[in-house]
């Protein structure tokens, strides 16, 4: 499977492309359909908080722990008890379907597609000068 990468307005008036798929994130009876950022330097993969209370999961506030980000800011994340289904679509493919937990965190925009929990599930290509991600 290929997909491109996404495009955003830089600082400059140029184009900034990043690695982005999109994304079912399914717990029970419950999904959400979004946008993913493929990030080789995050260990884990890391959801907004928010999104745990959409999937309908109940979060443990004292397993609560920090994480390190770029810059070396520190964020809290919360651990899902549970594995979490994800779910790649595109046509003309099999659906690329796995489970794992995740991490959940205060102030995130995005979701971050890591190692532990994504990466560790495929083999991925990122192809910078074509700007598209190949999931194998």
């Amino acid at each position: 499977m290929k997909f491109s990468y996404s495009q955003f307005p830089g600082l400059d008036g140029e184009s900034v492309y990043r690695p982005s798929i999109r994304i079912f994130l399914k717990y029970q009876n419950r999904f959400i359909f979004t946008e993913g950022f493929v990030d080789s330097g995050a260990d884990y993969t890391i959801l907004p908080l928010e999104f745990a209370g959409e999937l309908g999961l109940k979060l443990d506030v004292n397993a609560k722990t920090k994480f390190i980000g770029a810059g070396k800011n520190p964020f809290v994340v919360y651990p899902s008890k549970v594995k979490i289904k994800h779910v790649i679509r595109q046509s003309g493919f099999r659906n690329l379907e796995w489970e794992s937990k995740v991490y959940f965190a205060e102030s995130q925009p995005g979701i971050l597609l890591g190692n532990c929990g994504f990466l560790d599930h495929f083999r991925v290509i990122l192809d910078g000068l074509k700007k598209e991600i190949e999931i194998i």
